[in-house]
């Protein structure tokens, strides 16, 4: 439908969905409606819809919370292989660490606060100070660190 509004003819956008399921393994189910789909089914054609737009930037809210843990993986690998490995970029919510942990960046909430850079603590160390140095994490105060937080604070 996306590429529909965005004037892609109609053939032409049949055709980019149908790679897109290919990529996302269900070649095959184009005619399936969402709910003949398993969790993680749905989940691969979300994937699939955003992605192939081309959009640079992808949201994703929980991509994983209602699926078993091998299907999450399966569908983790899939937004990462057709985002990040392509140089887009992800803003990924989730409560889960092991997939926080796949994400460059991570920022965390605690009581409606962002919380800090574990890498420099709550005040500098000599520890922050060396890796400051070898630009890997840059000291901001209270907030942390700018390589681990957003820089919307100039």
């Amino acid at each position: 439908m996306a590429l529909l509004i965005n004037s892609t003819p109609r053939q032409r956008a049949i055709e980019l969905g149908r790679q897109a399921l290919v990529r996302m393994g269900l070649a095959g189910m184009e005619q399936r409606r969402i709910g003949e789909l398993s969790g993680g089914q749905a989940q691969r054609v979300a994937i699939a819809r955003a992605q192939v737009t081309g959009a640079q930037l992808i949201f994703a809210d929980e991509p994983t919370g209602a699926l078993d843990s091998a299907t999450g993986a399966e569908v983790l690998d899939a937004l990462f292989a057709g985002t990040v490995a392509e140089g887009k970029t992800l803003v990924m919510v989730t409560h889960d660490e092991q997939v926080a942990s796949r994400c460059d960046r991570v920022v965390r909430l605690l009581d409606g606060r962002m919380g800090r850079c574990p890498a420099l603590g709550a005040r500098p160390r000599p520890g922050a100070v060396r890796a400051a140095r070898d630009g890997r994490h840059r000291w901001a105060g209270a907030w942390g660190c700018m390589a681990c937080w957003p820089r919307w604070w100039g």
